[in-house]
């Protein structure tokens, strides 16, 4: 996967009538330590997801100390995570320069690798903290939706994970997708045409997808007394299963800068999506036999 290292960018969306846009990926620059809207930007998700979870936790179980010391251990992990992801399955580019593997500064880390070890790390803390793990996944599952949002307004600003060409009057183009798409040299893709703003797409479904579990966890709380079961609790996660993972495929699919499993035309993350709806139907299959022998 090639990556752009422009840090100023001419960004047009012509048929909205939008030209030229000036858009720069460093905010400012102290005594030649560079400050990317990259890193503001994800500390602002961060941020925003703490406060809210920290906001609803009591109705999960769970003190504003546990998530304190959860997202202590989630925060590194998330992150060493989604680098081992990106270097796994592209690890021709660091081959010749294997210090390169720690500046994480100049791009290389992939969401679904600090997903994975995420949830591995929460369900290692929760073990010796003796809670319960589906109600914390429950808890958080909304928040890392709106978290991705968020999130993915700095691929608008670093020219990045952008699709491939189209007609629609939201098309986007830069000399930075020009530059990128020159690079691939792929018969199918014209630098000199607007990309789908994919980052836009994810950004906007996972805004929807936020406020439609938040949406089913309200109903749930008044079924409950206002305190959560694991079983429901799970229903949030199966919810973010199903609908991240069928954005993702989609999102995916237009994708030019996807990482590829060995030299075959499967897209890594595709493959994850498809597991997650997999796992979230699976649940929510699971869920509403339990509901229909607790009726009966």
């Amino acid at each position: 996967m090639k990556e752009v290292y422009m840090t100023n960018f001419q960004v047009s969306f012509p048929k909205l009538g939008i030209y030229d846009l000036p858009i720069q990926r460093e905010i400012v620059n102290i005594f030649g330590f560079s400050i990317y809207w990259y890193g503001v930007i994800a500390a602002i998700a961060l941020a925003t997801v703490m406060f809210l979870a920290f906001r609803r936790s009591s109705k999960f179980g769970f003190s504003q100390d546990d998530l304190t010391d959860y997202f202590m251990f989630l925060i590194p992990g998330s992150l060493v995570g989604a680098r081992l992801y990106y270097i796994a399955f592209s690890f021709d580019s660091f081959r010749q320069n294997l210090w390169s593997i720690l500046d994480i500064r100049s791009g290389g880390l992939a969401f679904y690798g600090g997903v994975i070890s995420g949830c591995l790390t929460l369900y290692f803390v929760s073990l010796y903290k003796k809670q319960n793990y589906c109600c914390l996944l429950g808890l958080l599952a909304p928040y890392l939706a709106l978290g991705q949002g968020i999130a993915r307004i700095a691929n608008f600003f670093n020219q990045e994970a952008f699709g491939t060409n189209t007609n629609l009057p939201w098309g986007m183009i830069s000399n930075g997708t020009r530059e990128y798409l020159a690079a691939l040299n792929m018969p199918n893709l014209d630098p000199t045409l607007p990309v789908h703003p994919t980052f836009l797409y994810e950004l906007i479904g996972n805004v929807l997808i936020f406020a439609l579990i938040v949406f089913v966890q309200n109903k749930l709380l008044e079924q409950q007394n206002g305190i959560y079961r694991a079983k429901e609790a799970g229903v949030s996660m199966a919810l973010y299963c199903l609908l991240y993972g069928a954005l993702r495929f989609f999102v995916e699919g237009i994708r030019t800068d996807s990482l590829y499993i060995g030299q075959t035309n499967l897209r890594v993350s595709q493959l994850v999506s498809l597991l997650m709806v997999l796992a979230g139907l699976i649940y929510a299959l699971y869920y509403l036999h339990a509901r229909r022998k607790e009726m009966n």
